[in-house]
């Protein structure tokens, strides 16, 4: 796999990430299910074209919790074990570490707005993840200790 990486092959994959700030992620923008390219995670790729290196046995993790992220600032090698400790350790399990209490509570708020035909594809663009994962924050499935109500402040 390693050998395939031409030039036209990584202009081909960054073509397919939205790419923001340095400091954001920059998510792959096909294949919602998983994301893949070239029968192997995208993250893995981004990393193979950065790095220069076949990660081989182990696994290209997250620090953003976004597996669509493939910003190499926000990926590092570690191994299965590594994964399920950093899930447990941090209470993810799916959940990305950029999203903050206020921006759940905008997310909802915007829901409350406005929940018509195609707002969830409208807000996941909006706020920069899945519709999968905006969908599960607006029927509370995920974040459901973040409550509404903001603290007032004088």
């Amino acid at each position: 796999m390693f050998e395939k990486l031409t030039p036209q092959v990584v202009a081909r994959f960054w073509s397919k990430v939205d790419v923001l700030d340095k400091d954001k992620c920059w998510n792959w923008k096909t294949g919602m299910s998983r994301p893949h390219f070239m029968h192997t995670s995208s993250s893995r790729v981004a990393w193979m074209i950065v790095h220069d290196e076949d990660p081989k046995d182990k696994m290209v993790l997250h620090t953003c919790d976004n597996a669509r992220c493939v910003n190499t600032e926000h990926l590092y090698l570690g191994t299965s074990a590594n994964n399920a400790q950093d899930r447990l350790t941090d209470g993810t399990q799916g959940k990305r570490k950029d999203i903050t209490k206020e921006t759940i509570r905008d997310i909802r708020e915007d829901w409350e707005k406005d929940s018509g035909h195609g707002q969830i594809t409208i807000l996941a663009k909006k706020y920069n993840m899945s519709t999968t994962m905006l969908y599960n924050i607006v029927r509370r499935y995920s974040y459901k200790n973040v409550r509404q109500t903001r603290k007032v402040t004088a």
